[in-house]
């Protein structure tokens, strides 16, 4: 069993994004000890309040392995100027 568990959720649904190839690509560079597990945001709804209480069964599923990870990387599309959501 790993020592360190990290849980990487790439921050593009883009199945070809450079962001989920960077995940790929640190799972071969991992010390021994440690887990690098890839958490795909697709099934995720837009943020909804009104469903706080009874969340869908994919975002259960996220807060478990986010609670789960002893870390998490969640690398983010770019642009050429600004980062993402500024």
């Amino acid at each position: 069993m790993p020592d360190l568990k990290i849980l990487g959720i790439p921050g593009s649904l883009r199945q070809a994004s450079f962001n989920r190839f960077a995940l790929v690509a640190a799972q071969a560079l991992l010390p021994a000890g440690a887990s690098l597990d890839i958490f795909e945001l697709a099934g995720i709804p837009v943020y909804n309040q009104d469903l706080d209480k009874q969340p869908p069964a994919r975002v259960v599923e996220m807060k478990t392995r986010v609670r789960a990870a002893d870390a998490s990387s969640s690398p983010l599309p770019s642009t050429t100027t600004r980062c993402p959501a500024c």
